[in-house]
């Protein structure tokens, strides 16, 4: 469901499970939000952290299973992390248009946050973000605008696919369709942006 969220609007999905098996089951829904690139923030829980490493029930080193599919990945071992490492979660998500994960043990669940640890280890400050995350236009590459160019000349029955990567260029995708006479195959991700310009 969060990654359905994060598809039709572009904006964050959030999704939280248990320890063990419930984290387990997240899997295919998140590996199919990291390879459509749309951004996830999943919350774990896991067993006490003073059982870890004792073949606990249902015990899963979540932050090693998360490793491959998260662009930021931590188990959260102090309650005093927690507006730092969201706040990086979060970012990780949306800019990279993928995956972010946080795992945390049961003690550190119902831990209170209450004091600032930068106090006790200065001269560093907390993090902080911008509260607006602005997607910096990247200019094309001359050549290979070139080189598709070129391409898209020679080709004799052209068809255009269109996914994520084309997301807030509809207009133009929707004009080279037009000037090649080129059908266009949709994505999940990119088909409401199309249609809604075709309307």
């Amino acid at each position: 469901m969060a990654t359905g969220y994060a598809k039709a609007t572009g904006r964050l999905g959030v999704c939280a499970a248990t320890s063990g098996p419930g984290a387990i089951h997240l899997l295919n829904g998140l590996y199919d939000a990291k390879l459509d690139h749309v951004p996830v923030l999943a919350l774990t829980g896991m067993q006490e952290s003073s059982v870890l490493g004792t073949h606990y029930q249902q015990e899963v080193h979540l932050d090693r299973l998360y490793a491959d599919l998260a662009a930021y990945n931590l188990m959260v071992t102090n309650p005093q992390q927690m507006p730092g490492v969201v706040d990086l979660a979060v970012r990780n998500a949306l800019a990279k248009r993928t995956v972010a994960h946080l795992t945390f043990p049961n003690d550190i669940q119902v831990a209170p946050v209450e004091q600032d640890p930068y106090r006790h280890v200065g001269p560093g400050t907390p993090p902080a973000s911008a509260p607006d995350l602005a997607q910096l236009p990247l200019a094309p590459d001359a050549e290979q605008l070139r080189t598709a160019a070129e391409v898209l000349n020679a080709a004799r029955k052209p068809a255009i696919l269109v996914g994520a990567g084309a997301l807030h260029a509809g207009e133009e995708v929707i004009a080279v369709a037009d000037r090649l006479g080129a059908p266009i195959v949709k994505t999940l991700v990119a088909r409401d942006k199309i249609n809604e310009l075709r309307a």
